[in-house]
């Protein structure tokens, strides 16, 4: 009988390093795009990750033996057989490397795709990694294997803006053609560029990795593009690449080189806010409200909601309106206990700027709840309470003739219905429910 195990499993008990593969988390979550072509990611954070500030972030992307769709864990296998996880995976990743007398720390992130990427994925997937990690965004590095290493040519030579969000870049045997426009981009934004490949790779040429370097240096970034051949006749340019032990330059491993560099001092802020709040607001409902004096190149905000004030979901997105203005968004379904809300606000280059959380607590409700108010086409009505058996819920109007009904048999605490009523005129209404022991109206406007 053969027995198969995983390749989790497999990789720890070849490198004898459980214990620091176990730090490398499978993580499975729907809103890293929105296109669905990554759902999945390993993160390795350092073992003192809760008790320090911001650090620098590693963004590794697979070739094509680690495509998958991302939404078990059990997905993300492949992911671990080459390239940086299964460095990682091996035990052989520095905890901390030392760069001018100061000791750094990773997180890396290496997502999953079952495609080629996007210049939208890679762009929601960065944002999505600064806002759940404490990362050093003057300090994000971006490499990737084979198709892995092709994807970090396109997207950060997509732009000049696009290159300008990593302090680094480290392709490793990248599958692109040379892109003279892409390389241009690079070369114009001044990214650091470290790539290797294998002089006889039979899989990917080598004259894609010579190319690119060549094409970048036209442009006479500072630093300019490097590059670094092994002699070798196999594919696998990363296991020499990534290991600590091999020395670029005589003196620096890939990771010393790479935090040699982080991005220049931000700019200013491109949105200054005045004020920032949020608030119970109605029976159950939290309104989140900012004022800004200046805005500047700004491209819209995100409201985002969570539950402990560690993991925010998206909630809203809200244009921005370039001059100073007021801005509320109004959340109709809060969790009952804590709310906590945070606001982002994304320039037209796609820098993310992240303002603080701020906390509002909604006490569980006995009632009717309404929404949208003022409604168009459907309105959502939840009624919580103990009372149980069957209900009518009628719409009256202002003059007290019923315009429409509907019976519905409560059997839980909790019954939520959604009700058509595109065919009322615009006007004021009042929907009432009511049983036997139960009566209440609660008013709502038409459009």
């Amino acid at each position: 009988m053969i027995i198969k195990l995983p390749v989790t499993l497999l990789l720890c008990l070849l490198s004898g390093s459980a214990i620091i593969a176990q730090n490398q988390k499978a993580i499975v979550d729907k809103s890293i795009t929105t296109s669905d072509n990554i759902n999945g990611y390993l993160e390795y954070l350092p073992k003192n990750y809760n008790n320090v500030a911001a650090l620098p972030l590693i963004i590794y992307m697979h070739g094509d033996e680690g495509r998958g769709d991302g939404r078990k864990k059990n997905d993300l296998d492949p992911i671990l057989t080459t390239g940086l996880p299964a460095i990682i995976s091996q035990g052989i990743f520095p905890e901390s490397v030392t760069v001018n007398g100061t000791a750094f720390q990773f997180i890396v992130l290496s997502p999953q795709y079952s495609s080629v990427p996007s210049d939208a994925d890679m762009r929601q997937l960065i944002e999505y990694a600064i806002r759940k990690y404490k990362v050093n965004t003057s300090r994000i590095y971006l490499t990737g294997f084979s198709r892995g290493g092709g994807v970090c040519w396109s997207y950060a030579g997509s732009s000049v803006a696009a290159a300008k969000t990593f302090a680094a870049l480290v392709p490793v045997a990248g599958a692109a053609s040379p892109s003279p426009s892409n390389a241009y981009n690079i070369g114009d934004a001044d990214l650091p560029v470290f790539a290797t490949h294998n002089d006889k790779d039979g899989i990917v040429p080598v004259q894609n990795t010579i190319e690119y370097v060549a094409l970048i240096n036209e442009r006479n970034p500072t630093p300019p593009a490097k590059k670094y051949i092994f002699n070798s006749n196999s594919h696998d340019a990363w296991t020499k690449t990534y290991d600590p032990e091999f020395k670029i330059e005589g003196s620096k491993n890939i990771y010393q080189w790479m935090l040699q560099y982080q991005k220049a001092e931000a700019a200013p802020l491109p949105v200054v806010l005045t004020a920032y709040k949020a608030f119970a607001s109605g029976e159950r409902q939290v309104t989140v409200s900012w004022t800004t004096s200046d805005e500047t190149e700004n491209d819209h905000f995100n409201v985002e909601r969570s539950a402990d004030g560690t993991n925010f979901t998206s909630i809203a997105t809200v244009a921005a309106k370039n001059t100073g203005s007021n801005y509320v968004y109004i959340d109709e379904q809060p969790l009952s206990g804590n709310n906590f809300y945070r606001l982002l606000q994304t320039d037209i280059n796609g820098t993310i700027t992240i303002f603080k959380t701020l906390q509002v607590r909604i006490d569980e409700f006995e009632g009717i709840l309404i929404f949208p108010n003022p409604a168009s086409n459907q309105l959502h009505f939840k009624f919580t309470g103990k009372e149980q058996g069957a209900f009518t819920v009628t719409i009256v109007s202002v003059s007290g003739t019923a315009v429409k009904q509907w019976t519905f048999n409560k059997q839980s605490q909790t019954a939520q219905r959604s009700l058509p009523i595109h065919d009322l005129a615009a006007g004021k209404y009042i929907l009432q429910v009511k049983s036997k022991t139960y009566k209440k109206g609660v008013a709502f406007i038409k459009n």
